[in-house]
């Protein structure tokens, strides 16, 4: 069992093997947690059982070109401006065993001017996770067409 996501700080997500995450749950609540829950039905990264498929992962990375990138990425919550294709094939390769770091990430594009996210899809989990990480920044979900005039009012 591993942690899987750092969604917010008051959020952190458990992979692993059912008893091992019902065990989890059992203590997170009795040490107090607000909520402790199992992902209905929910596959989560990362898991040490993931090393068959990020080796299968590894044979299409292997076999896609890949350009000297030209926009920021990010794998780990720390963005890169431009890597050869090797870094990011690596990155990729590697992030499947690993957690996923959302608050990382968002507080390090905060510390970068950032002050807006728009959640691109449906629902607005991502733009809740933002507004517990810093309450300080804008968050707006865009997936349904009427969201559109919504967005071009607050960009006006």
């Amino acid at each position: 069992m591993s942690a899987a996501n750092f969604n917010s700080p008051d959020q952190v997500v458990i992979a692993g093997h059912a008893g091992a995450v019902s065990r989890a749950i059992e203590l997170a609540k009795a040490a107090g947690a607000k909520r402790a829950i199992p992902a209905a039905g929910q596959r989560t990264f990362p898991l040490r059982t993931d090393e068959p498929a990020q080796q299968r992962l590894a044979v299409d990375l292997e076999a896609t070109e890949f350009a000297v990138l030209r926009c920021p990425w990010s794998t780990t919550g720390r963005r890169t401006r431009s890597a050869p294709p090797t870094k990011a094939r690596q990155g990729l390769f590697e992030q499947v065993p690993s957690p996923v770091r959302w608050v990382e990430t968002i507080r390090y594009l905060v510390s970068q001017g950032v002050d807006r996210f728009i959640e691109v899809g449906a629902g607005a989990v991502l733009t809740g996770l933002v507004r517990g990480i810093d309450p300080s920044v804008k968050g707006q979900k865009f997936g349904e067409a009427e969201d559109w005039e919504k967005l071009n009012a607050t960009t006006a």
